[in-house]
């Protein structure tokens, strides 16, 4: 599946807005709306239609966008025509508005017949899929465009995405719960610290807590048997205790997991919110050997434990994830790789949708977030606006998934 499609189907289930769906569109559905518009659907959001047709009204109550029906299309369409020559008479498609700024790529008309509105905003503004793009635009480009535009307003037509991907995955990062994440660019450990863990790592055979088990638990029935659990065995108090679950690659999972668990227990120091529970994910290449001395094998298993250590920020959202910036002056890099950083963020594309959240017996829940290695530009591309949505297009061109591999492209380049 498409990996902004994803996203957007994760956010509803953890918004509870998914029962608002409608009924999937069908390939006959879909070519017979392309043909009576003369257009060609963006794959992503044809793929989103054959998961769902659209939402029902009320899913506004619930989030702050809604997928609009392939039928409803042209009767908003309509809508929006009739408003526009009520509000700006006869003459309204020479109308220029005011310190219009997108000339370029937007063409200065208020409608268009081969703009799409394909999404709707609490504010009854609509996301429009523009297939009349000015001269430097891109076909299918994303438009914001007013549901009630008047004289006056400013701009009531804003460029906002190339792609429909783009849109997509900012759509889902905004209908997250909490406020946004400011970037954090930092590291709680020095190069020593570093150094150190490495021989900090052996086999976990007791020292099992409840919360312990339910991790364990969750895992084998989501993604099936451990075949080790690899532990820490500092013993300095001020640690939390950290064990790894690994999970062997295999024919239907074409990589190692690696898991951690004792991050989000709230028995430890640290972790007395329940909204901060939180474990992490790293997936290998089935050949890498996580227990070789080389620094370059070593660093996976010496990173969980020290992202472990972390403190979660109480504004941590899982839908807007977290970047871990690496300090490669002062040796915290990750050796016999390109890369910079990591981004924790949900593990969509290469884990099921149930191993993604562990409900405790307590009521409190626990969210797992891959470890995800960014080359130093795709962290600087996070720092821009719109930045995550660009890389998650760029990760899906690419076919960027969660596993670590260091001859992947800079989707950011």
């Amino acid at each position: 599946m498409n990996h902004a499609v994803e996203h957007f189907l994760h956010v509803l289930q953890e918004q509870d807005a998914a029962g608002y769906a409608y009924p999937p569109a069908d390939a006959a559905a879909l070519a017979a709306f392309e043909a009576a518009h003369g257009i060609t659907l963006p794959p992503a959001l044809r793929e989103l239609y054959q998961v769902m047709n659209g939402q029902e009204s009320e899913v506004l109550n619930a989030v702050p966008y809604r997928l609009l029906p392939l039928a409803e299309i042209p009767q908003v369409q309509a809508r929006l025509l009739a408003h526009i020559e009520q509000a700006f008479g006869a003459d309204w498609a020479a109308f220029r508005l005011p310190d219009f700024e997108d000339g370029e790529a937007v063409r200065e008309v208020l409608f268009d017949a081969a703009r799409l509105p394909v999404f709707q905003n609490t504010n009854n503004d609509f996301y429009c899929l523009d297939f009349i793009p000015a001269p430097d635009g891109v076909q299918g480009q994303i438009v914001a465009v007013m549901g009630e535009p008047t004289p006056d307003d400013m701009a009531p037509l804003l460029l906002m995405f190339d792609t429909f991907e783009e849109c997509l995955e900012d759509i889902a990062v905004d209908m997250s719960d909490d406020t946004p994440l400011d970037i954090e660019s930092f590291l709680a450990q020095t190069g020593e610290d570093l150094d150190a863990f490495g021989d900090l790592l052996g086999i976990a055979q007791q020292d099992f807590g409840a919360y312990d088990a339910a991790v364990e638990a969750h895992i084998v029935r989501t993604l099936g048997e451990t075949d080790g659990v690899l532990r820490h065995m500092a013993e300095d108090d001020d640690l939390k205790r950290i064990h790894i679950h690994h999970l062997a690659a295999n024919e239907t999972r074409p990589f190692q997991v690696l898991i951690t668990s004792g991050m989000g227990d709230p028995a430890q120091a640290g972790q007395e919110e329940a909204a901060a529970r939180t474990e992490l994910v790293l997936l290998l290449p089935p050949q890498w050997n996580i227990q070789a001395d080389d620094p370059a094998a070593a660093w996976p298993l010496q990173w969980l434990q020290i992202i472990a250590q972390m403190p979660v920020p109480p504004s941590f959202a899982p839908g807007r994830g977290r970047i871990i910036a690496l300090d490669r002056d002062r040796k915290e890099t990750l050796p016999g790789t390109p890369f910079g950083g990591f981004f924790l963020y949900p593990p969509l594309v290469s884990l099921p949708q149930d191993f993604l959240h562990l409900t405790l017996p307590d009521g409190g829940e626990v969210t797992f977030l891959a470890l995800l290695p960014l080359y130093p530009a795709e962290i600087a591309l996070l720092e821009e606006e719109n930045g995550l949505a660009r890389l998650f297009a760029a990760f899906s061109q690419h076919q960027v998934t969660e596993c670590v591999d260091a001859t992947r492209p800079d989707c950011a380049s």
